[in-house]
């Protein structure tokens, strides 16, 4: 049986694949979730017309991202944080920290567009990066000072 998938499957295929699949796996798993619709020329229509609409709206993301990437371009944040007399921290400064720090300065931005590899566990400058769209990544100055 001829379907379109509606949502990625694993193991079987992507969002708007046409693929072949057993009866029972469609009647009894694809369709009753939704996963997927029959391969007929209205679906396929309304499928077009939906990845046209799709990539317009991935277009306008992109802008909006690189709009705010140029705002963020030249934003420092300091961190007041406990240290040692090591200039180790008490506590790290983690990704959240950092959203937070950014929301004070009137930017939205998700904690899980920050990218640490690590926390940040010392005192100093630092440069995170924030992955503001898959295309568009913008870095930020981070001072980490002792309280």
């Amino acid at each position: 049986m001829q379907l379109i998938l509606k949502q990625d499957v694993p193991n079987l295929g992507e969002r708007g694949e046409v693929v072949n699949v057993s009866v029972g796996y469609a009647r009894n798993f694809l369709l009753p979730k939704k996963l997927a619709v029959a391969a007929n020329a209205a679906n396929q229509r309304e499928l077009e017309r939906e990845r046209v609409k799709q990539s317009q709206q991935q277009v306008r993301r992109q802008q909006e991202a690189q709009e705010l990437a140029q705002r963020l371009k030249d934003v420092s944040l300091t961190l007041v944080r406990k240290a040692s007399e090591s200039e180790a921290l008490y506590g790290s400064v983690s990704g959240s920290d950092i959203a937070k720090a950014l929301k004070g300065e009137g930017f939205d931005i998700d904690r899980h567009a920050v990218e640490l590899e690590q926390p940040i566990k010392a005192l100093g400058i630092y440069n995170v990066a924030l992955r503001l769209h898959p295309e568009v990544t913008v870095e930020v100055k981070v001072w980490v000072v002792r309280e």
